[in-house]
């Protein structure tokens, strides 16, 4: 491996820090697809890999001596599988049986200045990880590989072609979670991606790998200038639903600026001479536009098409739990009654405020609480399940072809 890279321009790599033999799980940034190749000259791991590596020259041969975790994408049951081994693999008993685990929690290569949202796949095991962190200095080379980048091919031959090429591996001491971080996978992600971020100057972005994913599919259409922050939404829509509903956002987009103002979506949804869909479209426009300005991102989009279709229209809590979501509460964040009323009131404007202030009162009445007390949004959920035309709005005939295609 050290012959490899040396051949590739890397004739010396500065190293800080050492492999720490207790660490079951490595979790390193990831930049290019060089990262692994740098590691690997440090440490023999495993890895997770998709079982379509297994016939690549060189990888997969590597894979199968190293006893690496294979999912299968074909097989609903491969990801259960791959969750048990790696709980299993990790654990601090397994001796000599296993090499270490490497993963890169981000999921993806991205711009090196900067750490994805984290999976929270490398921490369920709640077992101690090695942070390390890969940072390649290079003045007219850079081999992140990135969305909007070059491609693989280009940037195998700009660093074969690259006499001398630089990179420092800083290995961080053991990270070993406290008993909170064991229970909560996600708090201990966070966490650990903090700790790196920090330790290697690096910014933090709110992108999850389906933002990337959603982003490459955007490039594709010319819809750059969409906010594809969709993480929030990906529980309630499938990728191949999310790509579908940008195509058609794209279409509406006429001005690619990444926002549909109203002249765009009246035009696209309202067939002309359709009174009834233009009444129904413009209440929708005003619903979507949560932050009145205005237009409407594609985040706002998806949100309001999910919120107000009939698709999944019994199972409110799911919807309840959605359109909090947007507005940045999970299910154990503790909303206010005035909270919960501006919320519903900006979704749903169709209805009076009155009535919602009503169902609000009566929510916190039902479970007992003070009036200036909160409650979970969770709570609030379960409560209104008896009042589903409050999260179910009829969309212009156009709109709802797009959700059932």
């Amino acid at each position: 491996m050290r012959v490899l890279m040396f051949a590739m321009g890397y004739h010396h790599i500065r190293v800080e820090g050492t492999v720490d033999k207790r660490a079951g799980t490595i979790v390193s940034n990831h930049c290019s697809f060089l990262d692994p190749f740098i590691l690997m000259n440090y440490v023999t791991p495993m890895f997770v890999a998709a079982a379509e590596n297994l016939q690549k020259p060189l990888f997969g041969p590597y894979l199968r001596v190293t006893q690496s975790i294979v999912l299968y994408r074909s097989d609903p049951n491969s990801r259960a599988y791959t969750k048990y081994n790696i709980m299993e693999r990790t654990k601090p008993e397994r001796g000599d049986d296993f090499l270490p685990l490497m993963i890169f929690p981000e999921g993806t290569t991205h711009a090196q200045d900067c750490l994805l949202q984290f999976k929270d796949g490398a921490f369920r095991p709640g077992t101690p990880v090695q942070p390390a962190i890969l940072k390649y200095s290079n003045r007219r080379y850079d081999p992140a590989w990135t969305i909007s980048g070059d491609t693989l091919g280009a940037l195998m031959a700009r660093c074969f072609f690259q006499f001398y090429n630089s990179v420092t591996v800083k290995f961080l001491p053991l990270y070993i979670p406290n008993e909170e971080e064991k229970k909560d996978p996600y708090l201990y992600a966070n966490n650990v991606r903090n700790y790196m971020a920090a330790e290697g100057h690096m910014e933090l972005t709110p992108t999850w790998l389906e933002d990337a994913n959603l982003f490459r599919k955007a490039l594709h259409l010319n819809a750059v200038g969409c906010n594809l922050l969709c993480k929030e939404v990906t529980d309630h829509a499938t990728r191949k639903k999310l790509a579908s509903l940008l195509a058609d956002f794209s279409k509406m987009d006429t001005n690619n600026d990444g926002l549909l103002d109203y002249n765009e979506f009246m035009t696209a949804v309202v067939p002309k001479g359709n009174k009834k869909d233009r009444v129904a479209a413009i209440t929708l426009f005003n619903i979507m536009d949560k932050d009145g300005s205005d237009s409407i991102d594609f985040k706002e989009f998806v949100a309001g098409l999910y919120m107000n279709s009939n698709e999944k229209s019994d199972d409110v809590d799911s919807k309840v739990e959605f359109v909090f979501s947007v507005y940045g509460l999970d299910k154990m964040s503790e909303i206010s009654q005035e909270h919960a009323i501006d919320v519903l009131v900006k979704h749903h404007p169709l209805l009076p405020r009155e009535a919602i202030v009503d169902k609000v009162q009566s929510a916190w009445k039902g479970i007992e609480r003070d009036v200036a007390a909160t409650i979970t949004m969770e709570e609030f959920a379960h409560l209104v399940t008896a009042d589903k035309d409050i999260y179910t709005y009829s969309l212009p005939a156009a709109l709802q072809k797009a959700m059932t295609e």
